[in-house]
């Protein structure tokens, strides 16, 4: 049984991640690799930091109520990330993908796709 609980949430997690890999690329297609570093930087803290909130939750104390405590909370976080985005979270394009800087200007980076090759060599 658990383990067809746990094949069952591992394919329902899967659903998730066309949204979350392609969110930053939508807001700001210059600088989607860095705010999908920024966002695996702080997604692998929760990693870290989580076994030691449930070792402390769970210390002297390894009864059923304390590991509903820790798994209760951990879905209190995760609720917390969804309605903050549903709140305050959006995919379009930011004002700070954009620069001022001729260099960074969109008719600049296009010179790099419309190069003429010479075909005679």
């Amino acid at each position: 049984m658990v383990i067809t609980l746990l094949w069952i949430s591992i394919g329902i997690d899967g659903l998730n991640a066309a949204g979350i890999d392609t969110v930053a690329v939508d807001m700001a297609p210059k600088m989607s690799g860095t705010i999908t570093g920024i966002a695996n930087s702080c997604s692998a803290a929760g990693g870290i930091v989580a076994p030691y909130v449930v070792g402390i939750i769970t210390q002297n104390n390894n009864t059923k109520s304390s590991w509903d405590l820790a798994f209760f909370l951990s879905a209190g976080v995760c609720l917390t990330g969804l309605c903050m985005f549903l709140l305050f979270g959006s995919a379009e394009v930011q004002h700070w993908n954009h620069s001022s800087s001729s260099s960074d200007k969109d008719e600049d980076t296009d010179i790099l796709f419309e190069r003429n090759y010479d075909s005679t060599l």
